[in-house]
C-alpha cells in the first residue's frame, strides 16, 4: 500500500520536472529515474519501520494485511497524511495538466521550439491527463479505505480476535 502511495507523489514529481525541464529533459532522465527510484524504495520501507519498530507481535495475526493494536495511533495519523497527500497530488495534477496545455497552445501558435521538444510537450500533456485521473481514483480508493478501516477501530474495541480479523480483511477486500 505505502508503495503505491509513494509511487504515484514521485510520478507528480517526475512529470514536474518534465514539465519544467521539458527542452532538456531527454538528456537528464538517467539521473532523475535513479533519484526516484531510490526514494521509491527508501520511503515504504521507512513508513514500515516507523510503524513497526517498537511491535512486540504478541496478538494473533491472519495476513499481512493485519496491524498492530499498539500501532493504530501511527496508522490513523499515516493514513490522514496520506489523504492530505492524495488531494495535493491531485491538485498538483490538475494544475500540471492545465500548465502543459498552455504550453502546447503557445508553442502551435509560433514559437520556434525543436521536434523533440515538441513531442515532450506532447507527451507531458497526456501523462497529466493520465495523472490526473490515477490521482483521482487513488485519493477516492484510499480515503474510502482510510475512513473505513478508521472507524472499524473505534467501532469494534477490546481484544482481537480471529473473527476481527476476518472481518476487518473482508472489509479491505471488498
Amino acid at each position: 500500500m505505502f508503495c503505491i502511495e509513494f509511487s504515484q507523489i514521485l510520478m507528480v514529481i517526475e512529470r514536474t520536472l518534465a514539465t519544467c525541464l521539458f527542452v532538456c529533459y531527454e538528456r537528464t532522465t538517467k539521473t532523475i529515474g535513479y533519484m526516484l527510484t531510490s526514494v521509491a524504495i527508501v520511503m515504504p520501507l521507512s513508513t514500515c519501520a516507523y510503524m513497526y519498530y517498537d511491535d512486540e507481535f504478541n496478538y494473533p495475526q491472519m495476513s499481512s494485511l493485519s496491524t498492530s493494536p499498539h500501532s493504530w495511533a501511527k496508522i490513523n495519523y499515516l493514513f490522514l497524511t496520506l489523504t492530505v497527500l492524495n488531494f495535493l497530488t491531485l491538485m498538483h495534477s490538475i494544475g500540471l495538466y492545465r500548465h502543459n496545455q498552455r504550453k502546447v497552445r503557445v508553442a502551435e501558435n509560433g514559437d520556434h521550439l525543436g521536434l523533440s521538444s515538441r513531442y515532450q510537450l506532447n507527451e507531458n500533456v497526456v501523462s497529466s491527463r493520465l495523472l490526473w485521473w490515477m490521482s483521482t481514483a487513488q485519493l477516492g480508493i484510499f480515503l474510502t479505505y482510510g475512513v473505513s478501516m478508521y472507524s472499524l477501530r473505534l467501532l469494534l474495541t477490546g481484544p482481537r480476535s480471529a473473527g476481527w480479523q476476518a472481518f476487518t480483511e473482508l472489509c479491505y477486500v471488498s
